[in-house]
């Protein structure tokens, strides 16, 4: 097996005739470094959870520097010790903490896997030192109805394509890549419920529900009928959702940023003047909060975005509920009357 570039991990030919011969009769101890890298690349923890080509790219980036840093210290994975993976974490404790700890778990899930399948003696992650998230590291997403409202107006009167895209993402909570990925056959009307719905494939694979609101559904429209495609609910019709030109689909990366860079070219205050620019993630935060603010519960709410863990959604809402928390909030509006 030969792997001379980046480009030779990302090439599942070697790993389907491994598979075919048994992954069992593979001689673990015999395998070079960058050999073992490559299948934990590949080797899928769960047989129904397939790790995406993104997810593969992150892996081998974390991976490719830690495997710098064991060729300069001790030479190969072999020959590494519990020492020596701290001080690695040591080296890079500058990071953000979020960072850090990404690359904690995919490093401590590499060495856990080589170690049970016999490449190293012993499992040399307890080491590993723990890492917590500052929370004043979160970015802050704080995004308002009354601003969501004036781009919202603005871009009605501006821009049809930014109109419907921003009023997707609020009104949805979906992610970018959820919405770029979305068919038009997969949206149906729920005579029940007197809703549209888009039924869509959220993070890990997993299917969940979004409504679609008669307004954005008609700002959908108003640029599907710009492309030139059907604005009837069609099952057979495999077209984008929110389509390019040719109906095809945009590319995540791409459509999300030319969404921040339409709303910085639209000069309001609140965008020009804030720290962190307006994401469809931001939107994202939106959804959460202002569900919050209509007294729908935590758990409804959680599920509604996808999340796999309550617990996500507390940080989403966190700086809401320290500001609604705010004890002199709740006085009114002054503490004295000097007369």
């Amino acid at each position: 097996m030969s792997l001379g570039s980046s480009h030779d991990f990302f090439d599942s030919t070697f790993y389907e005739r491994v598979i075919e011969l048994g992954m069992q009769n593979l001689e673990f101890t015999s395998l070079s470094d960058p050999e073992l890298v490559y299948l934990f690349i590949h080797d899928d923890p769960d047989i129904k959870k397939v790790r995406k080509p993104n997810t593969k790219k992150v892996y081998f980036h974390d991976l490719s520097y830690f495997m710098r840093y064991v060729l300069e210290t001790s030479g190969s994975l072999r020959a590494l010790h519990k020492e020596d993976v701290k001080r690695y974490f040591y080296r890079i404790k500058d990071y953000k903490d979020t960072t850090l700890r990404r690359k904690k778990a995919v490093i401590k899930q590499f060495l856990q896997y080589i170690y049970r399948k016999g490449a190293i003696p012993e499992d040399i992650t307890s080491e590993i030192p723990g890492i917590s998230i500052d929370k004043k590291q979160l970015v802050n997403r704080d995004f308002s109805t009354e601003e969501v409202e004036q781009l919202l107006y603005y871009f009605k009167h501006n821009d049809s394509f930014m109109y419907a895209l921003l009023y997707t993402l609020v009104t949805t909570g979906m992610r970018i890549k959820e919405l770029t990925n979305a068919k038009w056959n997969e949206l149906i009307y729920d005579a029940n419920h007197d809703a549209y719905i888009l039924q869509i494939i959220g993070k890990g694979d997993t299917p969940r529900e979004v409504r679609i609101f008669e307004e954005v559904l008609e700002s959908i429209k108003k640029v599907r009928q710009l492309r030139g495609l059907s604005i009837d609910v069609d099952l057979t019709d495999n077209s984008a959702f929110l389509p390019k030109a040719d109906g095809s689909h945009y590319n995540s990366d791409y459509l999300g940023t030319f969404f921040s860079t339409k709303i910085i070219k639209t000069t309001f205050p609140f965008v020009s003047h804030r720290k962190n620019k307006i994401t469809p993630h931001t939107c994202r935060h939106f959804t959460a909060k202002y569900l919050s603010q209509q007294n729908i519960d935590l758990k409804s709410i959680s599920e509604f975005l996808g999340h796999a863990s309550v617990r996500t959604t507390e940080i989403y809402l966190r700086r809401q509920n320290l500001r609604e928390n705010l004890a002199t909030l709740k006085l009114g509006k002054t503490m004295f009357s000097v007369k």
